[in-house]
Formats: structure tokens, sequence, C-alpha cells
């Protein structure tokens, strides 16, 4: 498989849930992001208006998935700076809510996926906003197969 720049949506709703996730923790998302990752989430929004965190996130994601490209395709010359430059503008996209709950999960968990598929590599792996969404495709995949049929029929022990 090969990589590929996801869809400006998809980057929108990524960086929703990461800004729900820092801004709204287990009574939104179902989940609570580490002490290390909410202080990552906070110098990356310190001293922004809350109604444009999911914008800076939906750059910082867009930027890492073009590095990964240029990462994994050097000799395409991708001139990342120019690519950022002409960057789609930030579509205010959501993953289902109901009763202020992430209620989309499994789509969530894999667009995550997805993300980490087409953007994680040695130019982007110790980036701490990676090191976030590595924590918050765990946390979706627990809560994924816990809420699996599976799961409730295999034996505790």
């Amino acid at each position: 498989m090969s990589n590929f720049i996801l869809k400006s949506e998809t980057h929108s709703k990524i960086a929703n849930l990461l800004c729900s996730a820092y801004e709204c923790g287990f009574n939104h998302v179902g989940f609570s992001l580490s002490d290390k990752s909410k202080r990552v989430m906070g110098k990356i929004l310190k001293h922004i208006n809350c109604d444009h965190y999911s914008r800076i996130v939906y750059g910082k994601l867009f930027r890492m998935n073009m590095l990964a490209q240029a990462d994994t395709y050097p000799h395409d010359n991708i001139d990342i700076a120019k690519e950022i430059k002409n960057m789609p503008d930030y579509p205010a996209a959501y993953w289902k809510i109901e009763n202020g709950r992430l209620t989309d999960d499994v789509q969530a968990y894999k667009s995550i996926q997805c993300y980490m598929y087409n953007s994680y590599c040695s130019k982007t792996k110790n980036i701490p906003l990676m090191l976030v969404i590595k924590e918050i495709e765990q946390a979706l995949a627990a809560k994924v197969i816990s809420r699996s049929d599976a799961y409730g029929k295999a034996a505790w022990c």
C-alpha cells in the first residue's frame, strides 16, 4: 500500500477529536488524556482562543502528513512549504456526538489508524503531537474492543 494525503475532512475530524479530548476529556470522548499529553496539547494551544484550537491542530496534522509523504517519496521532491501554503481550508467536520459523547468510535479509530499509517515516519515519530495521537489511537482501540460483541462473550479469565 502507498502513502497518501488524507482528506481535509479527516484531518479536521481528528483535530476536533484531539481538542475535545484535551478540553473535555472523558465526559466527551469516553477517555482521558495522560498528564503528558495534556501538557503537549496545552503548549500547542496556549494563548489561543478556543475557537481556533482545531484550526491550529488541523494545520499541524496536515504538516505531519506532508512530512511523511516527503520522507516516503524523496524522489518526488515535494515542496513542503508550498504544499502547506496551499493547504485546503479548514472544514469544520466532526464525528457523531450524542448526549455529549462520541458515538462513532469505530470510524474515529479507523481514521486515526489511516492517519498513523500515512503520517508516522522517521521525521514525525518524535513530534509530541504524534505521540498524543498514538495515545488516542490506543484509547480508542481499548474502547472499541471492550464494546464489541466478541469481547462481551469472552471469558473474564
